[in-house]
């Protein structure tokens, strides 16, 4: 056979194998998510401030005509009528004195404490009731639906965080916000019963908890934050639920141990196989590039060996 024709077929082979690769891999790419290692998330530009009103000077007073009496200050006690209708034992919003805005650290100063020890705040509108901390000296922290018949409805930012002898941790449905790294350095913590309908798992959520093994995420959850389960040494199963549509970077790094069911997110599934997590239900990257790889070299194959099958035939008929 003339060296001009094995030369074609090597060419074609090649063509294809390269017309492959190109269309295949950037396509895969394409599909990895923005949490994945040496692929960075698109970073949002933030939305100037507005400008701030210049501030108005205050209008000068007018001068009391002489006979005319001025306003009196209100007696002392008078303020304090509404304080004293509440019931015996029941948090006012008079009561919290403290600042329009503080820091987390600064909170547990302002705060009072329930009986099983979960330190609380206040909202300064007075709507519901935030944890902000753990004064209690048991393994298990309960945090109660309401609080002077307010709902708990958010665990601040680093609420519970350092505390080192508790195991536990059960909050109620009550709760729809979870601050950042409200669990995070927590040695001793193995379990932790999460409300349904949060949407979100914050930033540095449970970060160095080493030895949280039984946790459930609830189907409301839509992000995983970045660093939110890192070094999270003894984390097993964890099940992806359905609704989650973003993971942030980092985001299991160090769980040795960890295998995500992705049986029900697509998603989850191409963010396993992108950081190598193994995955229940999905495929990992480096069987991902196999598959891909075998394809393409079957293909070229075929385009290299198919003519010449035929040829034969046709020859030997």
């Amino acid at each position: 056979m003339p060296r001009s024709v094995n030369k074609k077929r090597l060419l074609c082979a090649a063509l294809v194998f390269l017309l492959a690769a190109i269309t295949v891999l950037p396509a895969a790419a394409d599909e990895v998510p923005s949490g994945i290692i040496g692929f960075s998330p698109k970073v949002e530009e933030p939305e100037p401030e507005p400008e701030k009103p210049e501030p108005e000077k205050p209008e000068e007073l007018e001068a009391v005509p002489e006979g005319e009496k001025t306003p009196e200050a209100p007696e002392e006690g008078e303020g304090d009528a509404d304080a004293a209708d509440a019931e015996p034992g029941e948090t006012t919003a008079e009561e919290f004195d403290f600042p329009d805005t503080y820091p987390a650290y600064l909170a547990p100063q302002f705060a009072k404490e329930t009986p099983e020890g979960v330190a609380y705040l206040m909202a300064e509108d007075g709507s519901h009731m935030m944890a902000v901390g753990w004064r209690g000296e048991g393994k298990t922290i309960t945090v109660p639906d309401t609080i002077d018949g307010l709902p708990v409805t958010e665990i601040m930012a680093t609420a519970f965080s350092g505390t080192e002898k508790v195991e536990n941790v059960i909050l109620p449905d009550s709760v729809k916000i979870i601050g950042k790294s409200a669990f995070a350095q927590m040695p001793q913590l193995v379990s932790i019963k999460l409300p349904e309908g949060i949407s979100e798992i914050p930033e540095s959520c449970f970060e160095n908890s080493t030895s949280l093994s039984k946790i459930a995420l609830p189907g409301t959850v839509k992000s995983i934050g970045n660093s939110a389960f890192s070094g999270c040494l003894r984390l097993g199963l964890l099940k992806i639920p359905a609704a989650v549509e973003s993971i942030g970077v980092d985001a299991f790094f160090g769980c040795e141990g960890l295998i995500l069911d992705c049986t029900e997110n697509e998603y989850a599934q191409r963010y396993a196989a992108g950081n190598s997590i193994e995955a229940k239900g999905g495929a990992t990257w480096n069987s991902m590039v196999l598959q891909m790889a075998l394809s393409t070299g079957l293909i070229g194959a075929a385009v290299y060996f198919i003519p010449k099958i035929i040829r034969r035939y046709r020859k030997n008929s």
